[in-house]
């Protein structure tokens, strides 16, 4: 009886392959993503996606009507499906751009092409609509400059440093010197929007910009992260210093650090 079922079972294995088991690969496409409408100042995302191939003579286009205050960034995905009874197998290679809008009018986001294995594909030529800011946005959104550190880390840590604007979207984003510590990057720019729910349906809520410092802690004492100032909607925002301690390793620490520093390297 067990032989007959795992016989049964064979079957139905082979069957299931011969009929879903060829994987077909998607036609190579370039697209780009944009939002339809944003308003004057406002920051927005556009991604152009170059879907089951990589390629790297990408040439960025020229944004008019737009600052561009920061990418291309380079992110791939893959996605597997089943369509018409095959696998198919979809690989995307995504340039995002961090854009902000300019004055009252419509911008034009010119076609982009790349070249593969010796074939050359375009993405469409497209436009965005920017719009006067609402006032009653404006009073309902009370913009906020906040930072975010740890209280405390230990000799020698690698950590993130963040300055947010929230309900607005800056300019001129400086600091002053970071002490007792290392930068080792930043600040990288990252746009996030939170959605809320409107009877039953989500709709754009508030917009955080974040910018990210990686950080290195000096020996011991504390690490002084600066004043940072930014000018949203022609008005200033300041954010203060603050401080993170600095706690000394102990022995045990010094050991462990010191083995996997001489294991990384043999010399030593």
């Amino acid at each position: 009886m067990v032989k007959v079922k795992m016989k049964k079972l064979s079957i139905l294995i082979l069957f299931f392959i011969s009929v879903t088991g060829v994987y077909a690969r998607e036609d190579i496409h370039l697209d780009v993503q944009v939002p339809k409408s944003v308003q004057a100042g406002e920051r927005f995302e556009i991604v152009f996606s170059l879907r089951n191939a990589s390629t790297e003579n990408f040439k960025s286009p020229k944004f008019r009507g737009c600052k561009v205050l920061s990418g291309p960034s380079i992110s791939r995905s893959s996605q597997l499906a089943v369509i018409s009874g095959h696998f198919v197998r979809s690989v995307s290679e995504n340039r995002s751009y961090i854009l902000q809008a300019g004055k009252k009018g419509t911008v034009v986001i010119p076609s982009v092409s790349v070249s593969v294995e010796g074939k050359t594909y375009k993405s469409r030529k497209t436009t965005i609509e920017i719009i006067s800011v609402r006032s009653e946005k404006k009073k309902q959104a009370s913009v906020q400059f906040i930072s975010s550190v740890p209280e405390e880390v230990r000799s020698g840590e690698t950590f993130r440093v963040r300055y947010q604007i929230i309900n607005g979207d800056g300019e001129d984003f400086n600091t002053g010197d970071f002490k007792n510590c290392k930068v080792l990057a930043g600040p990288s720019i990252t746009l996030e929007r939170e959605p809320i729910l409107m009877n039953g349906w989500p709709i754009q809520g508030r917009i955080i910009t974040t910018y990210t410092y990686i950080v290195q802690a000096g020996e011991s004492g504390k690490v002084i992260i600066p004043e940072a100032k930014i000018l949203v909607n022609n008005k200033k925002y300041k954010v203060g210093k603050s401080e993170v301690k600095i706690r000394p390793l102990n022995e045990e620490e010094r050991m462990k650090r010191f083995l996997e520093a001489k294991k990384k390297y043999p010399t030593i």
